[in-house]
């Protein structure tokens, strides 16, 4: 089965650059959503996706078993995690940057995902329902687990933006955590950071793409999370089933945020 690789990123209005960075290719997806003041997230996420994608590209062939994969994925989070560190060791002005980081290595018909944040990556088979193979980092999530919150109320939680885990922080809050699955014919995957899955609940995203026609799956996820209020930046990298009888319109839209740091 064939896949196509769509993906979308705007920065939110009230900030003046865009704190998410992204790569994505055929082998592997990487979101990060940087954290830390306008010019400090920016340089974390962008160190984290050239770290990880250095690193990946330069072993994922390597990497045979599922247990390789990990400590590969797992490696390469932690890489990142000392460059930031060391960045911040010469720009004191930073300290406290760091970053949500959320990957997907796909070898065949299986995928295995890491990922140390609130940034998400969901799975979609048609002969169930949509569900995030990611459990957020996060202080609300905490306490849904303890079952002091329903998940409707997260969304509202005034403390709904602090995070337990990132990349950036060193051994204490970089631990990473890890999942396979199997990829159906038909099924589908979504990487995003809070922009969307802060704002729009599982059913709203799975109505999304059941109705996802031609690729337009990531700008469709964008406008709903806008509609609902979403003041966040927003990226999302989708990978959907290529069918033999669609006629794309044109050109698969993507938007490649350029790495710089």
């Amino acid at each position: 089965m064939e896949f196509c690789i769509n993906s979308a990123t705007v920065k939110s209005r009230w900030h003046e650059k865009n704190e998410d960075c992204f790569i994505c290719n055929d082998k592997y997806i990487v979101v990060a959503d940087g954290m830390g003041g306008e010019a400090c997230g920016e340089v974390a996420s962008n160190i984290a996706i050239s770290t990880i994608s250095s690193c990946l590209d330069g072993h994922i062939e390597e990497a045979r078993s599922e247990d390789d994969i990990r400590k590969l994925m797992f490696s390469a989070i932690s890489r990142a995690d000392g460059e930031i560190l060391r960045y911040v060791a010469s720009h004191p002005d930073a300290d406290g940057m760091g970053t949500t980081v959320v990957i997907m290595v796909r070898r065949e018909d299986n995928m295995y995902v890491a990922w140390c944040g609130d940034s998400r990556c969901y799975y979609y088979d048609p002969s169930k329902r949509l569900c995030s193979l990611t459990v957020d980092h996060s202080y609300v999530q905490q306490l849904i687990d303890q079952g002091k919150i329903t998940e409707d109320e997260s969304f509202t939680h005034p403390d709904n933006n602090l995070i337990t885990k990132y990349v950036g922080g060193g051994e204490d809050t970089c631990t990473p955590e890890f999942v396979s699955s199997r990829i159906e014919d038909d099924g589908s995957i979504i990487l995003c950071s809070d922009g969307l899955s802060g704002y729009c609940r599982t059913e709203e995203i799975e109505r999304e793409l059941q109705s996802d026609i031609h690729g337009e799956l990531p700008a469709r996820l964008m406008r709903l999370a806008l509609s609902k209020g979403s003041d966040d930046d927003i990226t999302i990298v989708t990978l959907t089933p290529k069918m033999e009888s669609s006629r794309p319109k044109g050109p698969i839209r993507s938007w490649f945020k350029k790495l710089t740091h």
